[in-house]
């Protein structure tokens, strides 16, 4: 009786654990108005253990934001925050990620290309990564090094 006892308690020790070890999102409270999105960024990493990481090139830190939350998940004050910006984002651990919108406009066509990665002495290259700049798309090369990527009219690859 005494052991069923131990293995009860052990079994629901190994079943909290998980539950324990969760580590709870810090909340944000904050209030402002209109201000740059450069001034936002910097208020909340005062107030809080998330810093920013964006392109200054890429990311229009003088766009107007607005934003007024309590106890607040940083998805959901970000979310607040950027509705009707042009800049999207990616919260991983205490780090948020900020980039721009890819905006697609009517007059982009799309084309396809195909083609072949080898090697200097004329070997195809397996796995090779082929990828339209300035984005995301790619493809891997196939098993005779051939891909096909649809890409916008006039990007570069």
């Amino acid at each position: 009786m005494n052991l069923k006892k131990h293995v009860a308690i052990l079994l629901l020790l190994i079943l909290c654990m998980p539950l324990s070890a969760q580590v709870k999102e810090k909340l944000i409270t904050m209030n402002f108005s209109k201000i740059p999105l450069s001034e936002a960024i910097s208020r909340i990493e005062k107030v809080s253990t998330y810093t920013f990481f964006y392109d200054a090139n890429q990311v229009d830190l003088q766009q107007r934001v607005s934003l007024s939350v309590q106890k607040a998940t940083p998805k959901q004050a970000m979310d607040a925050m950027l509705k009707g910006t042009t800049v999207r984002y990616e919260v991983t651990n205490t780090q948020i990620a900020m980039y721009p919108v890819q905006q697609k406009t009517t007059t982009d066509k799309q084309i396809t290309i195909k083609g072949q990665v080898i090697d200097n002495l004329g070997e195809p290259v397996i796995g090779a990564n082929v990828i339209e700049a300035g984005t995301t798309n790619g493809v891997i090369t196939n098993l005779d090094g051939d891909y096909t990527l649809t890409v916008n009219s006039g990007s570069n690859i």
